[in-house]
């Protein structure tokens, strides 16, 4: 980021990176490489005392290739890498239109060669009646243009074949979100809670389909609506004893609504997407410089993708990864720390589906498997790692 030598508050921000993938999906290569460019200009003006006026535009250029019939011409003979600039515009106003209560107004403009122009609109207010407490609700909309194998890994990671039923359209989201603060000083303890309601709307929603076929991932566009909703609560406590409590619930209802071959909405519920969740961060500080903090989140069941006749359950089960960490701090920024991650050696009972014949060559052996499974790895929910140790030093450049 940087500052332009000028009276106004005109900042120019950039950056660049570039990502090289060289890996290998049992016997087949995917070799890929993607740049991504992107710099942004834009202008902080104060209008008296109850405007303040941001606007500016942007700009991200992406260059990416890779050795998939994706990069290739339509015949297949020339090379062609994916070319994608986006430049975009965006103004918002924050107005102070009474004591206590604020009001922003935005709105942002892109253009995407081939989905065209896409506007994105918003609208936030905040009410802070007293410095415990702080109101804010906001709505606006989004989008996410077509980039399926550089952000859905799922294509990839698994024996399944990728199949593109479409020309895939680009998701569209409506957003709305109510979010309440309440800080709570106590004598000896501080206490921040933190509250969201969300709700977002998905039309377009790129819906990879792991249900009609076991050998199949099947990607198009939703015949109908998504929607993700939810309260999530936050916790966060600091004592006049070296103790301090982080934790967080939230409560997602994730589905989709699509239509079947006859043209009857159908509802089902989103694969991966647990309706509990939770995280904690526990930290004490001991004398002598030394610090321990327990750490973890757990999940409670998710809808899975299974086969027909599947003897694994449909739904992944409640559980918790913990981790356990000791912290040793030394004059001039020196740290030696270590301890132990999945403490309660948590592995899914179900990892994979025939992990000895990765490549389905006895897939059809009516003895030995008459359901006729074949090798799966989507329905993994958690790391396959189990309990392990670590240890490790960390200088600090700025004590």
């Amino acid at each position: 980021m940087y500052q332009l030598p000028v009276k106004e508050k005109i900042m120019l921000q950039y950056s660049y990176n570039r990502h090289a993938q060289n890996s290998y999906y049992g016997q087949t290569p995917y070799m890929a490489t993607q740049h991504v460019g992107f710099t942004q200009l834009y202008w902080d003006k104060q209008l008296g005392e109850k405007h303040n006026l941001l606007t500016g535009a942007s700009y991200r250029y992406t260059w990416y290739d890779d050795n998939t019939p994706g990069t290739l011409s339509e015949d297949g003979k020339v090379n062609m890498p994916a070319k994608t600039p986006l430049p975009g515009a965006f103004i918002q106003d924050e107005w102070s239109f009474a004591a206590k209560h604020k009001l922003l107004l935005g709105y942002r403009y892109d253009y995407d060669k081939y989905h065209g122009s896409i506007h994105s609109p918003r609208i936030a207010y905040k009410w802070a009646p007293n410095v415990d407490n702080t109101l804010r609700a906001s709505f606006g909309t989004g989008f996410r243009v077509v980039n399926l194998f550089t952000e859905d890994h799922a294509a990839l990671t698994g024996s399944r074949q990728v199949v593109i039923a479409e020309t895939l359209k680009p998701e569209k989201s409506y957003n709305a979100n109510l979010n309440y603060v309440l800080k709570i000083p106590m004598n000896n303890a501080f206490i921040n809670l933190d509250a969201t309601g969300f709700y977002s709307y998905f039309t377009n929603k790129i819906n990879g389909d792991f249900d009609v076929d076991p050998d199949k991932i099947i990607y198009d566009n939703l015949r109908g609506h998504a929607v993700s909703q939810g309260i999530s609560l936050n916790v966060d406590a600091a004592f006049a004893f070296p103790l301090k409590v982080l934790a967080g619930l939230t409560y997602m209802d994730v589905y989709q609504i699509d239509e079947d071959d006859a043209g009857i909405p159908q509802k089902s519920r989103q694969v991966y997407a647990p309706k509990w969740a939770g995280t904690f961060t526990i930290g004490y500080s001991f004398p002598y410089n030394f610090g321990l903090d327990l750490t973890g989140n757990w999940n409670g069941p998710m809808r899975l993708p299974v086969q027909r006749n599947d003897f694994r359950p449909d739904y992944s089960p409640w559980f918790l990864l913990a981790n356990v960490q000791v912290t040793k701090k030394f004059a001039k920024g020196w740290e030696i720390y270590g301890g132990v991650k999945n403490l309660l050696n948590y592995v899914p009972e179900y990892a994979l589906m025939r992990p000895f014949d990765p490549f389905d060559k006895y897939v059809n052996d009516p003895v030995n498997n008459p359901n006729g499974y074949t090798f799966d790895t989507e329905y993994n929910y958690a790391p396959l790692q189990g309990v392990r140790g670590f240890l490790g030093i960390r200088y600090n450049l700025y004590q």
